[in-house]
């Protein structure tokens, strides 16, 4: 009996160890259907851990949206990107409720949110009401569902939060009725070399090995030898699926062990906004950004400062210096503690090879320290904190592309994350000193395809921008101003009948900066769909119908060229 209690003992302790103990009949779902989730908490993102849970909405806006519980009103958020228009509901139980991509709010909300924008005149705008000024009831609708801001598809992005840290915490530790029968599926496994002589089966690269499913679980495809010598890591490519969906979800915890002893683990529990963009050396980011390998590193590279990490054996680096083989396994759990595991051999030889660099040129940049390059063209500044380890620098110029006014300077590669932001100063030909204000740096793709503006201020000569991604870099102009297509309106056409008011604006270099639409003369509020680029007044919000109307849409761009559409309509 004694060995049976101290058993059922070990047991709660290894479960209260494996999440703290939420409540678990607090919170009702936000919708009034069966929850499939599009995807859940610490789902791989680009620079972000996911920090909630996407609930599907049947592939349509329009759903009712209900607080999960009573509380009042903390935060409304009206944005183009991220959560779009967004709610923060604090709860008596200390935490607080978040509902994102939201079509609209519920009538008081939306009230309140519309005298704001009319206020400042402008969409986007943020808001605080006070403690008690909009109060709701558990099962009260809150919002209808949409598609806003950085929406992919219609759906309803769903979190919690502790209100006094804004940490987010994984909702599926709160008992909600999520079906999860399935264990994770294993894809890759990653070993890697970590200094100049450890290697991998005789290479001083990263080696892949895609793992395959059987009746017996994970194994090796093809049984392969793994021969390592020196510092190796190890990581892994695995994602989860739940049975209401076919969507791919991220796994709950990973735990690496080297002859029985653990020396990795991880678990999304909580992950702290201000530690979400360590997700960039978290993950293998070569093998995500270049061949879509969502491989997760089970070592810390020098500069990773997330929380998520347990049981760790030297930051999950290894050394193999004798001739001896290992057994490594992998133990992938979801959220619902389903299983998968991943059995394989690491055979150790004592022999160090030294390998040399492709170039010996290259400049040193550490991780723990600032770093600067120049020459007579560039100047770049690398702030300490913006490297997760020590690379060798690479700088090229190559010769113009189509529409650019400069060389092409290649810093780095595209393939090279960084944390914050480093600051870039590129020169600017003394033939366009005269059209300063329309000079602006873009980025560049591995073809030499325009990836995003990246603005710039010009001084003494030369644009000056501050960037998170290495990767080629260009300068051009931008004399052409944004286009402004009427989608449901023309000229003398009568609008009794129609519910809103639709054009459609687009920039094709500096983006969007400014967007305006008045009638008669007086700033309406016309909401903004940054994806589809359409501009919408619903006529609901109009006071005066009767008689002619003056439509006017103003629209600026980055660099300040400016478009103007008037079209006179009946209503």
């Amino acid at each position: 009996m004694k060995k049976i209690g101290l058993l059922i003992g070990v047991l709660m302790l290894l479960f209260k160890a494996y999440a703290q103990d939420y409540p678990k009949d607090y919170f009702r779902s936000p919708v009034d259907f069966p929850i499939a989730l599009a995807g859940n908490f610490g789902e791989i993102r680009g620079g972000h851990f996911h920090a909630g849970i996407d609930i599907k909405t049947q592939q349509v806006e329009g759903k009712n949206i209900y607080a999960a519980a009573d509380g009042y009103v903390v935060r409304i958020k009206v944005s183009l990107y991220g959560y779009g228009k967004v709610l923060y509901v604090r709860h008596p139980n200390g935490y607080t409720t978040v509902y994102a991509h939201l079509q609209k709010f519920n009538p008081e909300i939306e009230d309140y949110i519309n005298k704001i924008q009319y206020a400042q005149k402008k969409f986007t705008v943020e808001a605080f009401p006070k403690a008690g000024e909009l109060t709701v009831k558990k099962g009260d609708v809150i919002a209808i569902s949409g598609n806003t801001g950085g929406s992919g598809g219609p759906h309803l992005h769903f979190e919690i939060r502790e209100s006094g840290s804004e940490i987010p915490i994984n909702p599926l530790l709160f008992g909600f009725d999520v079906k999860d029968t399935k264990p994770p599926l294993l894809k890759t496994l990653g070993v890697y070399p970590l200094n100049e002589v450890s290697w991998v089966n005789k290479q001083n690269e990263p080696q892949y090995f895609k793992i395959q499913k059987s009746d017996d679980g994970f194994s090796l495809s093809g049984n392969p030898k793994i021969e390592v010598a020196g510092k190796i890591g190890f990581g892994l490519e695995a994602n989860d699926y739940l049975d209401a969906a076919p969507n791919r979800c991220g796994v709950y915890s990973v735990l690496l062990t080297k002859n029985g002893v653990p020396v990795y683990q991880h678990e999304m529990e909580k992950i702290p906004f201000d530690e979400t963009r360590f997700i960039n050396t978290h993950v293998d980011y070569f093998a995500w950004n270049k061949n879509n390998q969502r491989v997760q590193r089970s070592y810390l590279q020098p500069y990773n400062e997330l929380s998520i990490y347990k049981n760790m054996l030297n930051k999950g680096q290894l050394f193999f210096l004798s001739d001896t083989t290992f057994l490594m396994e992998y133990q992938v759990k979801d959220a619902y503690l389903n299983t998968s595991s991943l059995k394989f051999e690491i055979t150790s030889v004592n022999e160090p090879i030294s390998f040399e660099r492709a170039s010996t040129d290259s400049l040193l940049f550490r991780f723990d320290d600032d770093n600067f390059f120049s020459n007579e063209n560039v100047s770049i500044s690398i702030p300490e904190g913006c490297l997760y380890d020590d690379i060798f620098f690479h700088y090229e110029e190559k010769a113009p592309v189509e529409n650019a006014i400069s060389k092409v300077f290649h810093i780095q590669d595209l393939y090279t994350p960084l944390q914050d932001y480093i600051w870039i100063t590129l020169p600017v030909d003394s033939n366009y000193f005269n059209q300063s204000e329309k000079v602006l740096a873009v980025s560049l793709d591995e073809k030499n395809k325009l990836l995003s503006a990246e603005g710039g201020k010009f001084s003494n000569g030369k644009i000056s921008f501050r960037t998170r991604s290495f990767g080629p870099y260009c300068l051009m102009v931008d004399t052409t101003p944004p286009t402004i297509k009427p989608v449901n309106i023309s000229s003398g056409k009568n609008m009794a009948n129609e519910v809103f008011i639709q054009v459609k604006i687009e920039d094709d270099l500096s983006g969007i900066k400014t967007y305006n639409g008045y009638i008669n003369g007086k700033w309406e509020l016309f909401e903004f769909d940054k994806k589809t680029g359409l501009m919408t007044f619903y006529f609901n919000k109009f006071e005066n119908t009767n008689g002619k109307h003056q439509l006017t849409i103003e629209v600026t761009d980055e660099r300040r060229n400016l478009n103007k559409l008037e079209i006179d309509f009946i209503r």
